[in-house]
């Protein structure tokens, strides 16, 4: 079975014109009939019935982390057709959803620079009951590794963002996480600085080679990734 995923870093869909227009763009890049949204940083506590009601026409279904004091927010979407067996770890940074009829699990996950490291340590916890499927975990991480390549700033071995990623290095280590994207294409344009960087990541315990794609899109500072598999072979029932 063949599907795509993508993620994006939305900064707010409170408008739901925004989150027409990020999966218009989902579709038109879509490689097959079956893809999965994570989108972080939502900014809302609840979806409109107007929202429900779009993506029920596009045959979509979701499952929404609120944000808090309209800071962060989750929203996971997907095609009707597949059911997750549950879900968990549901903080306010993060949600994993197991897919069985795939065996995947994917793990949407936002972390800002509040409490980054405590948030980074808590990545072990959260992934731990989902060892046994393919992992994807996606998502926003404000944080690249010490290497100039990763970012058009000057580096400097006290950013947070080196050393966010110094921990999170740990935990891809522990689990056999890597990053699917081939080249550290960048992610995130900051408007105050004028910089570049890749904040953004997709990774997976998976040995498959990936197509993964970068798109510039006018709805975010941030990119919007997208992930094409292949090879992954739907399970059938007992």
């Amino acid at each position: 079975m063949n599907f795509d995923i993508f993620s994006l870093n939305s900064f707010g869909i409170g408008n739901a014109g925004k989150l027409l227009a990020i999966l218009e763009q989902c579709m038109k890049l879509k490689t097959s009939d079956y893809f999965f949204l994570c989108i972080q940083e939502t900014k809302i506590v609840n979806i409109k019935k107007s929202q429900k009601d779009m993506l029920d026409r596009f045959g979509l279904t979701f499952h929404l982390v609120p944000a808090i004091a309209k800071s962060g927010g989750l929203l996971t979407i997907w095609h009707q057709s597949l059911t997750p067996s549950y879900q968990a770890f549901e903080g306010p940074f993060s949600l994993t959803l197991f897919f069985p009829s795939l065996d995947i699990s994917l793990c949407n996950i936002y972390i800002n620079q509040t409490q980054q490291m405590l948030k980074m340590n808590s990545i072990t916890s959260i992934l731990q009951p989902f060892l046994d499927s393919t992992l994807f975990l996606i998502g926003d991480f404000n944080a690249f590794p010490f290497h100039q390549t990763y970012t058009t700033s000057t580096l400097r071995p006290g950013d947070p963002r080196i050393t966010a990623y110094t921990a999170l290095s740990t935990v891809l280590e522990k689990f056999h996480l890597t990053d699917t994207a081939t080249t550290p294409d960048y992610t995130h344009f900051d408007r105050r600085s004028q910089s570049f960087a890749k904040l953004d990541y997709i990774f997976s315990n998976s040995n498959e080679e990936f197509n993964s794609q970068v798109h510039i899109t006018s709805l975010s500072d941030h990119m919007l990734l997208q992930l094409l598999l292949m090879s992954v072979v739907q399970a059938t029932g007992n």
